[in-house]
């Protein structure tokens, strides 16, 4: 293999870390987006204001996407403790996302 195109040993773990992360991160955003997509369908239906915000938290997970297309940019210019600190935050917004989603929806069914 020629040394300058081959990749290094840490950088193959970079890209491990980013995929992982990022497919747990789509998973913990799955479930609370179902929840959201059930309730606005029902707030709508009834008629209330509650649906904007519901909106507002489904808009609220791009920003955890801006964050791994900001990882996989800085992946590809070889930064790869940006990328690895990027994708990090990415999983951390949508854990708390998740979390704030899921307190919200449950809150409205009480």
């Amino acid at each position: 293999m020629d040394p300058i195109n081959s990749p290094s040993r840490s950088r193959l773990w970079t890209l491990l870390w980013l995929l992982v992360s990022q497919l747990i991160g789509f998973v913990i955003a799955l479930g609370p987006l179902i929840a959201i997509a059930g309730v606005t369908a029902l707030i709508t239906l009834l008629g209330g204001w509650s649906a904007v915000i519901v909106g507002f938290a489904c808009v609220s997970f791009l920003l955890p996407l801006g964050f791994s297309i900001a990882a996989w940019i800085a992946f590809a210019r070889r930064k790869d403790k940006a990328a690895s600190v990027l994708s990090g935050l990415s999983l951390l917004m949508d854990t708390l996302l998740s979390v704030m989603v899921t307190a919200y929806t449950n809150s409205l069914g009480n």
